[in-house]
């Protein structure tokens, strides 16, 4: 399975596409899969938004569904050659007494309902 990338439409027409710091930018939403990989969480590539490298990634809205309910955090890690980044999902485990510290989400997790809004920067 893989996750599913989409450009959001800017509101004057075209989509959410510029420069940023000397790198390419664009605004995606990324919609998840049913089976998440809490090895390498899940990767966007550089070639599904139309660039050859991924320098960096920053989370606009963090997964959420046609409900609005919240995944829970999404947290972008580069790979070491820059060709995807892996949006990986932390959630309150709720073991620890009066804490609920974020762990990476289950293996196997079904997010297919759960859409996340990010900024791909690269070149």
């Amino acid at each position: 399975m893989a996750v599913t990338v989409a450009q959001v439409a800017h509101v004057n027409g075209g989509v959410w596409f510029g420069d940023f710091l000397g790198y390419k930018a664009q605004v995606v939403d990324v919609t998840f899969d049913a089976s998440y990989d809490n090895a390498n969480g899940e990767a966007v590539s550089a070639a599904s938004v139309g660039f050859d490298t991924i320098v960096g990634a920053i989370v606009l809205v963090h997964p959420y569904d046609s409900a609005n309910d919240l995944a829970s955090v999404c947290v972008p890690v580069v790979n070491a050659a820059q060709t995807s980044v892996a949006l990986r999902i932390f959630e309150a485990d709720g073991s620890a007494a009066g804490q609920a510290p974020l762990d990476e989400s289950a293996n196997a997790t079904d997010y297919s309902a759960y859409t996340a809004r990010v900024v791909i920067i690269g070149a």
